[in-house]
Protein backbone atom coordinates (compact mmCIF):
# COMPACT_ATOMS: atom_id res chain seq x y z
CA UNK A 1 0.00 0.00 0.00
CA UNK A 2 0.76 3.84 -0.05
CA UNK A 3 2.69 5.14 3.06
CA UNK A 4 0.77 7.80 4.67
CA UNK A 5 3.52 10.97 4.69
CA UNK A 6 3.06 14.88 5.96
CA UNK A 7 4.09 17.52 3.32
CA UNK A 8 5.63 21.01 4.18
CA UNK A 9 2.62 23.18 4.07
CA UNK A 10 1.85 27.42 4.18
CA UNK A 11 -1.44 28.69 4.70
CA UNK A 12 -2.30 31.57 3.00
CA UNK A 13 -5.27 33.54 4.61
CA UNK A 14 -7.81 36.50 3.63
CA UNK A 15 -6.95 37.72 7.48
CA UNK A 16 -3.83 37.56 9.92
CA UNK A 17 -4.30 33.95 11.31
CA UNK A 18 -2.47 31.94 8.47
CA UNK A 19 1.17 31.87 7.82
CA UNK A 20 1.13 34.44 4.82
CA UNK A 21 -1.19 36.76 3.74
CA UNK A 22 -3.91 35.67 0.43
CA UNK A 23 -4.03 38.99 -1.67
CA UNK A 24 -4.39 39.98 -5.03
CA UNK A 25 -3.55 42.90 -7.23
CA UNK A 26 -6.28 45.13 -9.11
CA UNK A 27 -4.38 44.33 -12.43
CA UNK A 28 -5.14 40.35 -11.45
CA UNK A 29 -8.83 40.79 -12.41
CA UNK A 30 -10.15 40.52 -15.66
CA UNK A 31 -13.31 42.43 -16.71
CA UNK A 32 -15.37 39.59 -15.87
CA UNK A 33 -14.18 39.21 -12.34
CA UNK A 34 -14.43 42.54 -11.69
CA UNK A 35 -17.93 42.80 -12.73
CA UNK A 36 -19.00 40.28 -10.35
CA UNK A 37 -16.71 41.43 -7.35
CA UNK A 38 -18.13 44.82 -7.80
CA UNK A 39 -22.18 43.48 -8.77
CA UNK A 40 -22.27 45.57 -11.86
CA UNK A 41 -25.63 46.11 -13.75
CA UNK A 42 -25.44 44.91 -17.87
CA UNK A 43 -24.78 48.85 -18.37
CA UNK A 44 -22.56 49.18 -15.70
CA UNK A 45 -20.72 46.00 -16.76
CA UNK A 46 -21.01 47.26 -20.96
CA UNK A 47 -18.72 50.46 -19.41
CA UNK A 48 -15.99 48.35 -17.52
CA UNK A 49 -15.34 46.42 -20.70
CA UNK A 50 -15.45 49.34 -22.61
CA UNK A 51 -12.96 50.86 -19.90
CA UNK A 52 -10.90 47.33 -20.30
CA UNK A 53 -10.33 47.60 -24.22
CA UNK A 54 -8.48 51.37 -23.45
CA UNK A 55 -6.31 49.77 -20.79
CA UNK A 56 -4.74 47.42 -23.00
CA UNK A 57 -3.61 44.99 -20.83
CA UNK A 58 -1.86 44.25 -17.44
CA UNK A 59 0.27 46.54 -15.59
CA UNK A 60 -2.61 49.35 -14.26
CA UNK A 61 -4.04 50.22 -10.86
CA UNK A 62 -7.16 51.57 -9.73
CA UNK A 63 -5.75 55.56 -11.04
CA UNK A 64 -5.46 54.36 -14.16
CA UNK A 65 -8.47 52.15 -14.01
CA UNK A 66 -10.64 54.86 -13.07
CA UNK A 67 -9.78 57.37 -15.89
CA UNK A 68 -10.21 54.68 -18.64
CA UNK A 69 -13.52 54.29 -17.28
CA UNK A 70 -14.12 57.79 -17.30
CA UNK A 71 -12.72 58.01 -21.11
CA UNK A 72 -15.10 54.93 -22.14
CA UNK A 73 -17.99 56.86 -20.75
CA UNK A 74 -17.42 59.94 -22.50
CA UNK A 75 -16.02 58.23 -26.14
CA UNK A 76 -19.66 56.16 -26.35
CA UNK A 77 -21.77 58.65 -23.83
CA UNK A 78 -23.18 56.86 -21.22
CA UNK A 79 -25.25 58.28 -18.58
CA UNK A 80 -24.11 60.28 -16.13
CA UNK A 81 -25.73 57.85 -13.53
CA UNK A 82 -24.31 54.67 -14.84
CA UNK A 83 -20.79 56.08 -14.72
CA UNK A 84 -20.91 57.33 -11.07
CA UNK A 85 -22.58 54.07 -10.04
CA UNK A 86 -19.33 52.38 -12.09
CA UNK A 87 -16.48 54.45 -10.05
CA UNK A 88 -18.37 54.25 -6.83
CA UNK A 89 -18.06 50.35 -6.99
CA UNK A 90 -14.59 49.99 -8.09
CA UNK A 91 -12.99 52.77 -5.50
CA UNK A 92 -14.58 50.58 -3.33
CA UNK A 93 -12.13 47.94 -3.95
CA UNK A 94 -9.87 49.65 -1.88
CA UNK A 95 -11.69 49.12 1.29
CA UNK A 96 -11.05 44.92 0.63
CA UNK A 97 -8.59 43.68 2.70
CA UNK A 98 -7.45 41.02 -0.13
CA UNK A 99 -5.90 43.53 -1.89
CA UNK A 100 -2.05 44.32 -2.23
CA UNK A 101 0.47 42.80 -3.70
CA UNK A 102 0.04 40.10 -6.12
CA UNK A 103 0.21 36.27 -4.61
CA UNK A 104 2.89 34.35 -6.42
CA UNK A 105 1.51 31.60 -8.04
CA UNK A 106 5.74 30.65 -8.02
CA UNK A 107 5.45 30.48 -4.07
CA UNK A 108 1.79 28.62 -4.17
CA UNK A 109 3.08 25.76 -6.17
CA UNK A 110 6.40 23.61 -5.34
CA UNK A 111 7.60 20.31 -5.60
CA UNK A 112 6.55 18.32 -2.51
CA UNK A 113 4.74 21.36 -0.52
CA UNK A 114 1.19 21.75 0.18
CA UNK A 115 -0.45 25.06 0.15
CA UNK A 116 -3.53 25.78 1.63
CA UNK A 117 -5.98 29.15 0.96
CA UNK A 118 -8.05 29.50 4.23
CA UNK A 119 -10.99 31.65 3.26
CA UNK A 120 -12.87 31.49 6.19
CA UNK A 121 -12.55 35.26 7.16
CA UNK A 122 -15.98 37.08 7.25
CA UNK A 123 -16.07 38.33 3.39
CA UNK A 124 -18.96 37.48 1.03
CA UNK A 125 -19.28 34.40 -1.13
CA UNK A 126 -19.02 36.49 -4.41
CA UNK A 127 -15.58 37.69 -3.22
CA UNK A 128 -14.43 34.33 -1.97
CA UNK A 129 -15.05 32.84 -5.28
CA UNK A 130 -13.95 35.86 -7.15
CA UNK A 131 -10.29 35.41 -5.12
CA UNK A 132 -10.19 31.52 -6.11
CA UNK A 133 -11.43 32.07 -9.42
CA UNK A 134 -8.46 34.54 -9.53
CA UNK A 135 -5.47 32.26 -8.33
CA UNK A 136 -6.79 29.30 -10.15
CA UNK A 137 -6.50 30.87 -13.48
CA UNK A 138 -3.38 32.59 -12.68
CA UNK A 139 -2.37 28.83 -12.08
CA UNK A 140 -3.69 27.20 -14.75
CA UNK A 141 -2.47 29.86 -17.38
CA UNK A 142 1.34 29.01 -15.06
CA UNK A 143 0.90 25.14 -15.62
CA UNK A 144 0.41 26.17 -19.58
CA UNK A 145 3.67 28.13 -20.69
CA UNK A 146 5.67 25.23 -18.22
CA UNK A 147 6.49 28.15 -15.47
CA UNK A 148 5.37 25.78 -12.32
CA UNK A 149 4.91 22.13 -12.02
CA UNK A 150 2.37 19.45 -12.53
CA UNK A 151 -0.12 20.51 -9.37
CA UNK A 152 -3.14 18.85 -7.96
CA UNK A 153 -6.06 21.37 -6.89
CA UNK A 154 -8.08 20.50 -3.97
CA UNK A 155 -11.90 22.40 -3.70
CA UNK A 156 -13.56 21.61 -0.87
CA UNK A 157 -16.82 23.24 -0.55
CA UNK A 158 -16.98 23.38 -4.61
CA UNK A 159 -20.74 23.60 -4.57
CA UNK A 160 -19.84 27.48 -3.30
CA UNK A 161 -17.38 28.20 -5.80
CA UNK A 162 -18.84 26.46 -8.98
CA UNK A 163 -22.76 26.42 -7.86
CA UNK A 164 -25.28 24.67 -10.02
CA UNK A 165 -27.60 27.31 -12.10
CA UNK A 166 -25.84 30.63 -11.60
CA UNK A 167 -23.03 32.07 -13.72
CA UNK A 168 -19.84 33.19 -12.19
CA UNK A 169 -16.59 33.92 -13.08
CA UNK A 170 -14.94 30.97 -10.74
CA UNK A 171 -17.14 28.29 -11.93
CA UNK A 172 -16.07 29.68 -15.58
CA UNK A 173 -12.65 28.67 -14.41
CA UNK A 174 -13.33 25.65 -13.07
CA UNK A 175 -15.30 24.18 -15.83
CA UNK A 176 -12.19 24.70 -18.10
CA UNK A 177 -10.13 23.32 -15.56
CA UNK A 178 -12.11 20.17 -15.85
CA UNK A 179 -11.96 20.47 -19.45
CA UNK A 180 -8.56 21.05 -19.93
CA UNK A 181 -6.46 20.57 -16.92
CA UNK A 182 -5.26 16.87 -18.00
CA UNK A 183 -3.49 17.87 -20.94
CA UNK A 184 -1.83 20.74 -19.59
CA UNK A 185 -0.80 18.49 -16.10
CA UNK A 186 -3.66 20.19 -13.45
CA UNK A 187 -5.31 17.22 -11.64
CA UNK A 188 -8.33 18.80 -10.22
CA UNK A 189 -10.38 17.37 -7.58
CA UNK A 190 -13.30 18.49 -6.19
CA UNK A 191 -15.13 17.49 -2.67
CA UNK A 192 -18.77 18.64 -1.65
CA UNK A 193 -21.53 17.50 0.89
CA UNK A 194 -24.13 19.12 -1.17
CA UNK A 195 -23.32 17.27 -4.73
CA UNK A 196 -27.30 18.76 -6.23
CA UNK A 197 -25.44 22.38 -5.59
CA UNK A 198 -22.44 21.63 -7.85
CA UNK A 199 -22.53 23.18 -11.64
CA UNK A 200 -23.72 19.72 -13.41
CA UNK A 201 -20.94 20.53 -16.00
CA UNK A 202 -18.20 20.83 -13.85
CA UNK A 203 -19.29 17.23 -12.71
CA UNK A 204 -19.30 15.46 -15.71
CA UNK A 205 -16.23 16.27 -16.35
CA UNK A 206 -14.22 14.68 -13.06
CA UNK A 207 -13.18 11.45 -14.51
CA UNK A 208 -13.53 9.60 -11.45
CA UNK A 209 -16.00 9.76 -8.58
CA UNK A 210 -15.28 8.34 -4.89
CA UNK A 211 -18.74 8.63 -3.09
CA UNK A 212 -19.28 8.04 0.57
CA UNK A 213 -22.89 7.62 2.03
CA UNK A 214 -25.47 9.89 1.06
CA UNK A 215 -28.91 9.79 2.45
CA UNK A 216 -30.58 12.65 0.75
CA UNK A 217 -32.74 12.05 -2.32
CA UNK A 218 -32.25 14.73 -4.55
CA UNK A 219 -28.65 14.88 -4.11
CA UNK A 220 -28.65 10.89 -5.55
CA UNK A 221 -30.92 11.59 -7.98
CA UNK A 222 -29.09 14.26 -9.25
CA UNK A 223 -25.83 11.65 -9.12
CA UNK A 224 -27.79 8.99 -11.01
CA UNK A 225 -26.77 10.02 -14.70
CA UNK A 226 -23.17 10.99 -13.81
CA UNK A 227 -22.51 7.66 -11.94
CA UNK A 228 -20.28 6.02 -14.75
CA UNK A 229 -20.57 1.97 -14.70
CA UNK A 230 -23.01 2.03 -11.94
CA UNK A 231 -26.19 0.73 -12.04
CA UNK A 232 -29.63 1.77 -10.43
CA UNK A 233 -29.40 -0.77 -7.76
CA UNK A 234 -25.15 0.21 -7.09
CA UNK A 235 -26.45 3.97 -7.12
CA UNK A 236 -29.82 2.70 -4.57
CA UNK A 237 -27.02 1.28 -2.06
CA UNK A 238 -25.34 4.56 -1.50
CA UNK A 239 -27.36 5.73 1.38
CA UNK A 240 -26.58 2.39 3.12
CA UNK A 241 -23.02 2.56 2.81
CA UNK A 242 -21.36 2.06 6.71
CA UNK A 243 -19.22 4.92 7.52
CA UNK A 244 -15.81 5.30 6.48
CA UNK A 245 -16.56 3.08 3.43
CA UNK A 246 -16.95 4.73 -0.22
CA UNK A 247 -17.64 3.48 -3.50
CA UNK A 248 -15.37 4.43 -6.18
CA UNK A 249 -16.60 4.84 -10.08
CA UNK A 250 -15.62 5.88 -13.29
CA UNK A 251 -11.77 5.85 -15.19
CA UNK A 252 -9.99 4.54 -12.08
CA UNK A 253 -12.04 1.18 -11.91
CA UNK A 254 -13.65 -0.88 -14.76
CA UNK A 255 -16.53 -1.43 -12.26
CA UNK A 256 -17.65 0.24 -9.25
CA UNK A 257 -15.69 -0.83 -5.96
CA UNK A 258 -15.72 -0.77 -2.39
CA UNK A 259 -13.15 0.88 -0.16
CA UNK A 260 -12.43 1.57 3.18
CA UNK A 261 -11.14 4.82 3.48
CA UNK A 262 -8.57 5.10 6.73
CA UNK A 263 -9.66 7.87 9.71
CA UNK A 264 -7.71 10.57 9.15
CA UNK A 265 -4.42 11.46 10.68
CA UNK A 266 -3.96 15.32 10.23
CA UNK A 267 -5.24 18.11 12.37
CA UNK A 268 -8.92 18.95 11.74
CA UNK A 269 -10.75 21.95 11.56
CA UNK A 270 -14.15 21.21 11.18
CA UNK A 271 -16.49 18.75 12.62
CA UNK A 272 -19.48 19.38 15.80
CA UNK A 273 -18.44 21.17 19.06
CA UNK A 274 -18.74 18.73 22.08
CA UNK A 275 -21.32 20.41 24.58
CA UNK A 276 -21.68 17.43 26.73
CA UNK A 277 -18.94 16.05 28.49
Amino acid sequence: GVTPRGFPTMVYSLGEDGDRKLSISIDDLNPYALAEVCDLSDAQSDLLYLAFRKLGGGGYGLDELVGAVKAAAREWGFQKNTLTAVLRKIQALNEFVFFGKSISVGDLVKPGHLSVLDLSGGVDEEIRRTVVGVVLERMFNARRRGEIPPVVVVVEESHRFAPQGVRSYCGSVLRRIAREGRKFGVTLCLTSQRVAGLDKDVLTQCGTKIILRIEGAYDIEYLKPILDYASADEAERIPLLPTGTAMVTGMATRTPILVDVRPRKTKHGGGHQAFWR
